[in-house]
């Protein structure tokens, strides 16, 4: 391996890569060979599921539209690969894909059923470090996401400081300016940044983790997340509460979060609160992304005021 501004560059002066080439006598030794796969393992990870077979396919692994790659020296030739090195290579890929569901699995479907739990009890001070990195320069150079601490000493916020990225941090001074405007409309106002680090180790970890419900949704996905960021406006007649989810990168591998926060707007009619609670509205934006290229602010608006925010350059 050869390091160059701060980027791993495979060095392939001696290697090369190949596709890996197999028939699906490989796929079912491998799928029996490691319990995982199994069948009625399986079912308990992907509970829609109807066959190994249906796994294989495009609608979860896709494996056969799947190009598989190895490295071997530029002095071995490819043809020479034998039986059990492919055995080999396949039974490393299918661990892996293994270990990301085992990762992203959530033994509880979604319901449309939303619990309150006192907010008190659910901030706590920052136990997350301050990297001496930057998060997103291997993976975005023309947007990084430079993590540090920032001092936000206002009341619209509820933390003294915060240790965000630079698009967090961005969407955090959108919302300052906007709320002024906001409390034209609500007594109480106030942005909360709910870092999953918090209550990593407790069981509080997944109480506070949305989680798919309803039916219609293009990708089926069970995991649940939990937005970085709430804001919460009051008045006398009712309060809202709206997700706010960050991001930089892998936005296409979480798309389903957005579209979670989207599908609640649009199913008002099927979420009910365990305490049967009265004026109380729940609702999502899409993905703040850098310079705000969703809209996301103007969804804030047209959602707390029911129209767009007024513009903020031209001076009357």
């Amino acid at each position: 391996m050869s390091y160059k501004d701060t980027k791993v560059q495979e060095d392939y002066t001696n290697a090369y890569n190949v596709a890996v080439t197999f028939d699906k006598r490989y796929l079912n030794k491998i799928m029996n060979r490691l319990s995982f796969y199994h069948f009625s393992n399986l079912k308990n990870y992907i509970p829609l599921l109807n066959s190994r077979e249906e796994f294989l396919q495009e609608k979860w692994l896709n494996i056969y539209n799947r190009t598989i790659y190895v490295t071997i020296p530029r002095t071995m030739d490819s043809s020479v690969l034998t039986a059990t090195e492919k055995l080999n290579i396949l039974e490393r890929y299918f661990s892996y894909v293994a270990k990301q569901i085992k990762s992203g699995y959530s033994k509880q479907r979604g319901t449309g059923k939303f619990i309150g739990y006192p907010i008190k009890e659910y901030i706590a001070n920052y136990r997350k470090r301050v990297p001496n990195y930057d998060t997103g320069k291997t993976f975005m150079q023309d947007s990084p996401q430079t993590v540090d601490r920032y001092e936000i000493k206002e009341d619209y916020f509820v933390y003294d400081s915060a240790i965000i990225n630079l698009t967090e941090k961005q969407l955090i001074d959108r919302i300052a300016e906007r709320v002024a405007g906001l409390k034209e409309e609500y007594s109480d106002v106030y942005l909360i940044r709910m870092d999953e680090n918090m209550h990593r180790e407790s069981a509080k970890n997944n109480k506070l983790k949305l989680h798919q419900f309803g039916s219609g949704h293009d990708e089926v996905n069970l995991a649940g997340f939990q937005p970085d960021f709430i804001l919460y406006l009051q008045n006398s007649d009712y309060f809202i509460q709206i997700f706010i989810e960050p991001k930089g990168r892998n936005m296409e591998e979480e798309q389903w979060k957005e579209d979670l926060l989207i599908y609640i707007n649009e199913h008002e009619a099927e979420i009910i609160f365990e305490d049967e609670i009265e004026d109380v509205k729940i609702r999502g934006v899409k993905f703040y992304t850098m310079n705000d290229g969703r809209g996301t602010i103007k969804q804030i608006g047209e959602i707390a005021l029911g129209k767009e925010f007024k513009g903020l350059s031209v001076e009357k």
